[in-house]
């Protein structure tokens, strides 16, 4: 008997695999069982769940194509509210499907991450760390009691990678400008000029005056005077 005080605030959920007769279908039976510890998912934790013969639910894979327009729009211009509203919509959409088992909400929501992912990728946001990534995801997925949990992993994953890579995107923005200040300072004794500088950083040289204004708030030769 499992004493539940040693698991203090936790609810423990038990799924059962399939009934099989040799040892070599105990494989099945694992499957089944993980599929069965799913139904948590829609039908709650502290429970011993039994398998279930049910099937999935139909067109569920429509739901997804959405998610994938709205995360497409979104990762385009890395906007975390428009991300947000596509999954939100998912998850509406999902809580309407009739009889929806808890296995396809999970690959459903695990899909849509690696969607996500796959959008990073298309735009250059992405490095090699996708399977890493998605393996952490799942690990955490997999500790989700409930669909709202669920969701809201989903939703902080995303939001926390979006708002980490448009800081990084800033500092990208910033550097140049950076190494011309430095740059400016550095050689303020002798006759330089603004292509020389947009030369040094990579800019063309009405795009570094327009980043100088923007960024630096003051233009080339108000640095250049103030320095001298």
């Amino acid at each position: 008997v499992i004493q539940s005080s040693i698991f203090e605030n936790a609810k423990l959920t038990i799924g059962l695999g399939c009934v099989v007769e040799d040892l070599s279908q105990l494989e099945d039976s694992l499957k089944s069982a993980e599929w069965t510890i799913c139904r948590r998912l829609m039908d709650g934790t502290g429970k011993l769940l039994e398998p279930s013969s049910a099937g999935y639910a139909p067109n569920t894979g429509s739901l997804l194509g959405e998610l994938h327009k709205g995360m497409e729009s979104a990762v385009e211009i890395l906007d975390w509210g428009m991300a947000e509203e596509a999954i939100d919509l998912l998850k509406k959409q999902v809580m309407q499907v009739p009889k929806i088992s808890g296995q396809e909400v999970f690959q459903l929501v695990t899909n849509a991450y690696v969607s996500y992912l796959m959008q990073l990728s298309n735009h250059q946001l992405l490095g090699g760390e996708m399977e890493t990534r998605n393996d952490d995801f799942l690990r955490r997925a997999d500790l989700c009691a409930d669909l709202p949990q669920l969701f809201d992993l989903l939703k902080c994953v995303i939001q926390n990678s979006m708002e980490s890579i448009v800081q990084d995107k800033k500092q990208e923005v910033k550097k140049p400008i950076r190494i011309a200040k430095q740059y400016i300072q550095q050689n303020f004794t002798k006759p330089i000029s603004l292509e020389e500088v947009s030369g040094i950083v990579g800019f063309m040289r009405p795009i570094l005056a327009l980043c100088l204004r923007k960024r630096a708030g003051r233009t080339f030769w108000n640095i250049f005077r103030k320095c001298g």
